[in-house]
């Protein structure tokens, strides 16, 4: 697994990690929830338009997503 990084604190998350990266989601069940895996399907769709997803490695909610204008 390929893992693209700024530094050793944060994680972009692009088409090779979504699948497998902690999403930060506010959702916290030991049971999946379906919206982080319809979230991840949503991002892996919108990786390859160039949104940005990039996240502190923790397990914790730190994170900033963003898009380009013409896909946003």
């Amino acid at each position: 697994m390929r893992v693209e990084t700024i530094n050793s604190e944060f994680v972009n998350l692009n088409i090779d990690n979504v699948f497998n990266e902690h999403l930060c989601c506010i959702i916290r069940k030991k049971v999946a929830h379906a919206g982080i895996d319809a979230k991840r399907k949503w991002l892996y769709d919108r990786l390859k338009e160039g949104h940005v997803f990039r996240k502190l490695c923790a397990d914790a909610t730190v994170f900033i997503e963003y898009a380009p204008i013409e896909t946003a």
